[in-house]
Protein backbone atom coordinates (compact mmCIF):
# COMPACT_ATOMS: atom_id res chain seq x y z
CA UNK A 1 0.00 0.00 0.00
CA UNK A 2 1.05 3.49 -0.58
CA UNK A 3 2.53 2.70 -4.09
CA UNK A 4 1.55 6.08 -5.31
CA UNK A 5 4.75 8.30 -3.46
CA UNK A 6 7.66 8.15 -1.74
CA UNK A 7 8.76 5.04 -0.10
CA UNK A 8 5.69 2.88 -1.46
CA UNK A 9 6.32 4.32 -5.50
CA UNK A 10 10.22 3.40 -4.92
CA UNK A 11 9.63 -0.04 -3.73
CA UNK A 12 7.22 -0.42 -6.40
CA UNK A 13 9.68 0.42 -9.10
CA UNK A 14 12.18 -1.84 -7.75
CA UNK A 15 10.07 -4.88 -7.50
CA UNK A 16 9.19 -4.16 -11.77
CA UNK A 17 12.57 -3.65 -12.25
CA UNK A 18 13.50 -6.87 -10.38
CA UNK A 19 10.34 -8.72 -12.88
CA UNK A 20 7.70 -8.82 -10.93
CA UNK A 21 4.48 -7.66 -12.19
CA UNK A 22 3.43 -4.45 -9.54
CA UNK A 23 -0.02 -3.79 -8.10
CA UNK A 24 0.46 0.09 -7.20
CA UNK A 25 -2.48 0.31 -4.10
CA UNK A 26 -3.20 3.41 -2.69
CA UNK A 27 -5.67 5.69 -1.42
CA UNK A 28 -5.17 8.23 -4.10
CA UNK A 29 -6.12 6.92 -7.80
CA UNK A 30 -4.05 9.61 -8.98
CA UNK A 31 -0.89 8.81 -7.34
CA UNK A 32 -1.12 5.07 -8.15
CA UNK A 33 -2.16 5.43 -11.86
CA UNK A 34 0.98 7.75 -11.84
CA UNK A 35 3.28 5.26 -10.34
CA UNK A 36 1.58 2.59 -12.84
CA UNK A 37 2.41 5.07 -15.59
CA UNK A 38 6.62 4.87 -14.61
CA UNK A 39 6.96 0.90 -13.87
CA UNK A 40 8.90 -0.72 -15.68
CA UNK A 41 7.39 -3.26 -18.62
CA UNK A 42 10.93 -4.54 -20.14
CA UNK A 43 10.34 -8.25 -19.08
CA UNK A 44 7.98 -10.53 -20.76
CA UNK A 45 4.84 -11.62 -18.56
CA UNK A 46 4.67 -8.47 -16.42
CA UNK A 47 1.43 -6.61 -15.63
CA UNK A 48 1.22 -4.13 -13.46
CA UNK A 49 -1.94 -2.41 -12.54
CA UNK A 50 -3.30 0.21 -10.42
CA UNK A 51 -5.99 0.18 -7.52
CA UNK A 52 -7.66 2.53 -4.84
CA UNK A 53 -7.38 1.11 -1.48
CA UNK A 54 -8.12 2.56 1.43
CA UNK A 55 -5.91 -0.28 4.09
CA UNK A 56 -8.09 1.34 7.07
CA UNK A 57 -11.27 -0.57 5.39
CA UNK A 58 -11.13 -4.09 6.11
CA UNK A 59 -13.83 -3.97 2.99
CA UNK A 60 -11.38 -2.41 0.76
CA UNK A 61 -7.85 -4.60 1.74
CA UNK A 62 -10.76 -7.28 1.39
CA UNK A 63 -11.38 -6.43 -2.00
CA UNK A 64 -7.80 -5.93 -2.94
CA UNK A 65 -6.84 -8.90 -2.31
CA UNK A 66 -10.01 -10.52 -4.14
CA UNK A 67 -8.87 -8.82 -7.23
CA UNK A 68 -5.27 -9.74 -6.75
CA UNK A 69 -6.28 -13.15 -6.34
CA UNK A 70 -8.62 -12.85 -9.41
CA UNK A 71 -6.25 -11.19 -11.94
CA UNK A 72 -3.19 -14.46 -11.06
CA UNK A 73 -5.77 -17.15 -12.53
Amino acid sequence: SGGGSRIGRAVCQRFARDGASVVVADISEDSANETLGILSHDLQGQEHAALCVDVSSRQSVEQLITLIQVQDR
